[in-house]
């Protein structure tokens, strides 16, 4: 059910929440695993890429999400 609703609103939907690396514990360094379970388009591990963690999984139910993240972030 979520997933259709995300394919329905995946070009348009506007996320405008930072991440706020003050939030992640010291013990997550750039170096960890870090999967994202409904990554949506992947912006949230575009920010961890470009901060220089390197081992980033993204997971999403809407095929149209992951279709934007690739686009977005090829």
């Amino acid at each position: 059910m979520q997933a259709k609703y995300w394919n329905q609103v995946a070009e348009n939907k506007i996320f405008t929440t930072e991440l706020d690396f003050k939030l992640l514990p010291d013990a997550i360094g750039p170096d960890s695993i870090i999967l994202d379970y409904g990554c949506g388009y992947g912006r949230t591990l575009h920010e961890l890429h470009v901060a220089g963690y390197t081992n980033l999984i993204g997971f999403d139910s809407a095929e149209k999400m992951i279709e934007r993240g690739r686009n977005t972030y090829p």
